[in-house]
């Protein structure tokens, strides 16, 4: 019986110190981002936990370039031409008007499922909302 107890805790630990990294492997962020993401999903949240709506079938994309040019076929991202990462969970989309507008956003890069996620910092969601994006 001991045996098996302290063999359990050997495999709890074990799995337990197992960390998964939260960016793509061997690539600084500016080299994560950059490419080309289709829309996948928007989620929310009502006060429980995040509601995820799948948005596939509308063909919508964006595309970050490494010399910070930035295009989409998005309603609220065409007008954005280019993005400035501030750091390593911000960044800052611009659009050319008379006077430089921008807009920031929270990115998160999940390496799990190939994914990336926007959500708007200068709007907040109560409950939290915003866009997933797969490559």
């Amino acid at each position: 019986m001991k045996r098996l107890f302290i063999l359990m805790i050997g495999w709890s630990l074990s799995i337990v110190s197992c960390n998964k990294s939260s960016t793509l492997p061997g690539k600084t962020f500016s080299e994560n981002i950059t490419g080309k993401w289709r829309y996948a999903q928007y989620y929310y949240s009502n006060g429980g936990p995040l509601i995820y709506v799948s948005t596939g079938s509308l063909n919508q994309w964006i595309a970050f370039d490494a010399d910070g040019r930035f295009t989409s076929n998005m309603p609220g991202f065409e007008k954005i031409t280019s993005y400035k990462l501030m750091d390593s969970s911000r960044v800052t989309f611009f659009t050319p008007l008379r006077q430089p507008d921008f807009r920031l956003y929270y990115y998160s890069l999940d390496s799990t499922d190939g994914s990336l996620s926007l959500s708007r910092a200068d709007i907040l969601c109560i409950e939290g909302c915003g866009d997933k994006f797969k490559r």
